[in-house]
């Protein structure tokens, strides 16, 4: 079962947490999950059977003065499960990015396409189809207000895949730590990038074997 932390402020059309899509991916997958929202508590027979966790999107800009009280479940959540797998995505991403020495970018306007995309061959990639069958490059749905920076060649953070924007190859997914991942990427847009979520599952079984 996974932990979906969903971090969606709103409910009306211009929210970008995408937390419905993540619910169908998921389902649509079979993939059980339990949803929180805010910090509360999590029954025993929950609790026991978690594999991993996936932190949605948010309209929340971590460029811009943010008080506790709007991150802090994630924080809860995280430290409670300091164990399993982890998977953030967008905002997510951008939170895990700061917790791991990283800085953001504000990039003042919200950017949201679908954009021309290079996959390493990590495995959170792997059985991921073109979104068209005569694209000769992967294409994903990518929304940010506030951009991660590339780290330094020094850094233990791996850079998983990039994205085209402006005229530059930039970062878009990276790997904190063996059970850690975040990307700016959406694979529950599209039916054709689902298979992120059934990877991160795999990795989630893995890491218990």
């Amino acid at each position: 079962m996974i932990l979906l932390i969903n971090n969606c402020v709103t409910t009306g059309p211009d929210d970008i947490s995408f937390v419905p899509k993540i619910r169908k991916a998921l389902r649509k997958l079979n993939i059980p999950l339990y949803e929180v929202k805010k910090i509360q508590t999590i029954p025993n027979e929950i609790s026991s059977i978690l594999k991993g966790i996936i932190i949605s999107g948010s309209k929340l800009r971590l460029s811009q003065p943010l008080l506790l009280d709007d991150y802090s479940h994630i924080l809860h959540y995280i430290m409670k499960f300091n164990n399993l797998p982890i998977l953030g995505l967008c905002f997510g991403c951008q939170l895990l990015h700061i917790l791991n020495g990283g800085k953001l970018q504000d990039q003042i306007q919200l950017n949201c396409s679908n954009y021309r995309t290079e996959l390493t061959t990590h495995p959170l990639f792997q059985n991921v189809s073109f979104l068209k069958k005569n694209d000769t490059y992967h294409k994903f749905s990518v929304c940010f207000h506030d951009l991660p920076l590339e780290f330094n060649k020094k850094s233990l953070v791996k850079h998983i895949a990039y994205f085209h924007h402006r005229d530059k190859l930039l970062p878009c997914a990276f790997e904190y730590s063996k059970i850690c991942f975040g990307m700016m990427i959406h694979p529950e847009m599209y039916k054709e990038t689902y298979n992120v979520f059934s990877n991160f599952v795999n990795i989630c079984n893995e890491k218990d074997t």
